[in-house]
């Protein structure tokens, strides 16, 4: 005897008409025909109206803090699974499933689903600083004295002479400081690594229809 529960189409259709979304009529008129208001369409072009609802109902209200990363993969997660049935008899139940999935594959969501680029294209930057300080002091003293006969010592380490014919004092401190930083970035572009990015993808995306999902045949 097989067993069936609701599928994510269905309980998008449920909580957008909730909203009060409605497929049929809008503004007076038909609108059966209109891609505009099919929730097909919502679905597929994910809009702020199915990623609350899929933030609130599957993912237990949880985000990524990069807002860019948990749409892509909350998008990529609602599309790929919206005409599956859950894979247990009640909302609470999965959604702490899904939850305790999201929360353990984190980082490799983080990565795959946020960073293709700099994974894809081999990303590689460094960073250099430097900072170099000097100081170079000069001090020259000339002295020219006719000493009284009283004086016979002369300290030339003395700033004030006493007993000088001529004094001349010359001071000099040099001061220095240089810094330099330098960047660079480089890219090349490996088309391994798209494979490896994609293989990574199917399997999260696996493991999240192994746990989450029932599996009928």
């Amino acid at each position: 005897m097989s067993k069936h529960t609701t599928t994510l189409m269905d309980i998008l259709r449920s909580e957008l008409i909730k909203r009060g979304k409605n497929e049929f009529i809008n503004d007076g008129r038909l609108t059966f025909f209109d891609d505009k208001y099919a929730f097909i369409e919502k679905v597929a072009k994910f809009d702020d109206d199915v990623y609350d609802i899929a933030t609130l109902h599957f993912f237990g209200n949880r985000s990524y803090p990069d807002k860019t990363i948990d749409r892509n993969f909350k998008e990529a997660f609602t599309n790929r699974f919206m005409d599956r049935q859950i894979g247990r008899q009640t909302m609470e139940a999965f959604q702490s499933q899904v939850v305790s999935l999201f929360i353990q594959y984190s980082e490799y969501i983080y990565y795959t689903f946020g960073h293709l680029d700099d994974f894809i294209e081999n990303k590689a930057t460094s960073e250099t600083h430097s900072d170099e300080q000097s100081t170079e002091t000069s001090d020259y003293r000339g002295l020219e004295a006719t000493l009284p006969q009283t004086e016979v010592n002369l300290n030339i380490t003395d700033d004030d002479l006493n007993y000088a014919d001529t004094n001349n004092i010359n001071k000099r401190q040099d001061k220095g400081n240089r810094e330099a930083n330098s960047n660079s970035e480089n890219r090349t572009f490996n088309p391994d690594n798209l494979d490896k990015v994609f293989e990574m993808k199917e399997r999260i995306m696996n493991k999240f229809d192994q746990k989450c999902f029932l599996q009928i045949w």
